[in-house]
């Protein structure tokens, strides 16, 4: 096998150490290898070592700047180490490249969430859902981007996305709590005390109190709404 090869069944292995030396082995005998670069990026970044990593990953992307792979693997190091502004410029020149990607689209919508452009983010994590629909990580940041961003209608349709196709994930208990909120805001007491009793449902947790209070102030408003909990 290649040097190439090599690394590459020693990162599948995460045999790292043998990777990291097979992969730097091939760049020697091939400057221009632009996935050994690229995985060796991905090898560092796993054992740790950022700042090698960033660096392999830039050499990736400067030895073939239509390779989208690199550009994603620069970003999610960049965002590691905190360089959000440079790991949004890589995202979007991943996304660019490969606009069906919806990866490179998610990457790019949470970091655009991290600096606060939430509009940019919102637009992002849509398209992303659009173009892999089954993707309940996807739907969960866009609902808690479209909360930030007071855009309740996406919320909305987010958590409910989100909790049909990871009903007992590990978001599903605040999806209950945001998807009762959300309702509330849209005038459907009905629809918010399910949401908020389902959440109850759970176990306990710092918003109890709140959503108690949330379900007894309903019933006060709203007397069609039945009794709440209890």
């Amino acid at each position: 096998m290649s040097h190439y090869e090599d690394g590459v069944a020693g990162y599948k292995k995460h045999d790292d150490s043998a990777a990291i030396a097979a992969f730097r082995k091939a760049l020697e005998e091939d400057p221009g290898h632009y996935r050994a670069a690229t995985y060796l990026a991905l090898t560092l970044e796993r054992s740790g070592d950022l700042e090698a990593a960033e660096g392999a990953a830039r050499l990736a992307s400067s030895i073939n700047d239509q390779y989208p792979k690199s550009f994603n693997a620069l970003g999610n190091i960049q965002r590691a180490l905190g360089k959000l502004d440079d790991a949004m410029a890589a995202y979007r020149s991943a996304s660019k490249l490969d606009p069906a990607s919806a990866l490179y689209r998610h990457n790019l919508g949470i970091t655009c969430v991290d600096v606060g452009m939430l509009e940019e983010a919102v637009t992002e994590l849509g398209e992303a859902a659009r173009l892999d629909a089954r993707n309940a990580d996807v739907w969960w940041d866009l609902s808690q981007a479209s909360v930030k961003r007071n855009d309740l209608s996406t919320a909305k349709d987010a958590l409910e996305k989100y909790l049909e196709i990871r009903p007992r994930g590990a978001h599903a208990q605040q999806a209950w709590c945001d998807l009762g909120d959300c309702l509330v805001a849209q005038g459907d007491a009905v629809g918010a005390r399910l949401a908020y009793n389902t959440y109850l449902e759970g176990p306990p947790d710092d918003r109890e109190g709140e959503v108690r209070a949330k379900l007894e102030r309903l019933e006060r408003e709203d007397p069609n709404v039945g009794p709440t909990f209890g």
